[in-house]
């Protein structure tokens, strides 16, 4: 029999209907499928292409909805570990009949104890270590980085048109390590010795100033630890060699 407990998902969805909204029209306003927004109302892990994408397509929901992202991030990730746990009924297995009983409640007391320790190491393994920027972060309804205010010369802009971890730092100080989610932008100075690294480098959009330097790599690639000076060079170049 399917295990069935009240998740973010139906929160998300029941926030949704009573403000009058429908799955189509927040997915064309997110650019987000509609599929993946209700795999997130039907906690269904199995829709998304990694649990990275369902996190941040998490997180772009509840910004739109006006909750709180963080708190819906970290209930989504716990309820999907629960259902995926409550789902699980181990191998068949024929046991005989013993003649002694068990003391009352240790079954049930095991069980707690059991789906405690899961969460846990789930958690240990799966979550991101987030580190919230000492510069601008910003959310953005619409993904648009052409219609963008200019920026001075003296600025770079980091826009996600897709879900991504980044993470950009000086030499003794980490500015940001966290996953952006589409519609999300960082925004800081230009610095010496200012690096960035992610895993997606497609779904990151780069600025500086006057200069739209557009995504740091051509596919979703993992982009190793540069500094924004070579990106710069990098980018530049493959500009002109178009």
């Amino acid at each position: 029999m399917p295990h069935s407990f009240a998740h973010i998902g139906e929160e998300l969805k029941n926030r949704r209907l009573e403000r009058g909204e429908t799955l189509s029209a927040i997915a064309k306003r997110l650019r987000i499928s509609v599929t993946y927004l209700n795999a997130i109302e039907e906690l269904d892990a199995d829709s998304f292409p990694a649990l990275s994408y369902g996190i941040g397509y998490a997180r772009s929901y509840a910004n739109v909805l006006g909750m709180p992202a963080d708190a819906v991030v970290e209930r989504f990730k716990a309820d999907l570990s629960i259902r995926k746990i409550a789902a699980y009924q181990g191998p068949k297995q024929r046991v005989k009949q013993r003649r002694f009983m068990l003391p009352k409640g240790i079954i049930s007391g095991a069980a707690v104890t059991i789906l405690a320790a899961s969460l846990v190491g789930w958690f240990g393994v799966h979550a991101e270590d987030q580190i919230e920027p000492s510069s601008t972060l910003t959310a953005v309804a619409d993904i648009d980085v052409r219609a963008e205010a200019p920026l001075p010369s003296d600025m770079y802009r980091l826009t996600a048109v897709g879900p991504s971890w980044v993470e950009i730092r000086l030499p003794d100080n980490v500015l940001i390590r966290r996953i952006l989610t589409p519609g999300e932008r960082w925004e800081g100075a230009v610095q010496s010795g200012l690096t960035i690294m992610a895993r997606n480098g497609h779904a990151l959009h780069l600025q500086r100033g006057e200069h739209d330097y557009g995504s740091l790599t051509n596919r979703s690639q993992r982009l190793e630890a540069t500094s924004f000076d070579a990106l710069e060079a990098r980018l530049s170049a493959k500009i002109v060699g178009r």
